[in-house]
C-alpha cells in the first residue's frame, strides 16, 4: 500500500485547495450575458470602420509623400547610372565603328577571306589526291 498524504497531487488535497473561502461566491456563468457581450453593437462597428479607414488614409499619405520625396532622387540616380553604363559602351563601339568606316579595311578583309578560302581549297585537293 502506498502513502498517498504525501503525494503532492493527491487528490483529496487538490479538492481541499480548489474549495472556496467561506467569503467567497462560486462565479456565475450566464451564456446569455456571455453571448450579449459577443455580439457586436452598431457604434462599436462604425468606431472601428471609422477608425480603419482613418488609419488607410494616413498610411497612403505616408506613402504618397515617400514616394514624391524619394522618386526624383531614384529618377536621377537610374538615368546616371544608364547615361554611365551608355558611355562606358559607347568608347569601344566608336573605336569599331571608326575601324568599320575606312575604306581599307573592309577591302583588306574581303581579300583575306578569299586567301583564307583559296587556301583550304588547295590543302583540301593535295590531301584528296595523297590518300
Amino acid at each position: 500500500m502506498t502513502d498517498r498524504a504525501g503525494d503532492p497531487l493527491d487528490e483529496t488535497t487538490l479538492r481541499r485547495a480548489l474549495r472556496l473561502e467561506a467569503d467567497e461566491r462560486p462565479p456565475l456563468f450566464d451564456p446569455a450575458a456571455i453571448a450579449a457581450a459577443a455580439r457586436e453593437r452598431p457604434r462599436t462597428l462604425m468606431i472601428s470602420a471609422l477608425a480603419a479607414m482613418a488609419v488607410g488614409a494616413v498610411g497612403a499619405v505616408v506613402v504618397w509623400s515617400a514616394v514624391a520625396i524619394l522618386l526624383p532622387t531614384l529618377v536621377v540616380d537610374a538615368f546616371d547610372l544608364g547615361l554611365g553604363l551608355l558611355a562606358m559602351l559607347a568608347v569601344p563601339v566608336s573605336g569599331v565603328a571608326d575601324l568599320v568606316q575606312q575604306p581599307v579595311v573592309p577591302v583588306s578583309l574581303v581579300v583575306a577571306l578569299a586567301i583564307a578560302t583559296a587556301h583550304e581549297l588547295r590543302e583540301r585537293v593535295i590531301h584528296v589526291n595523297a590518300s
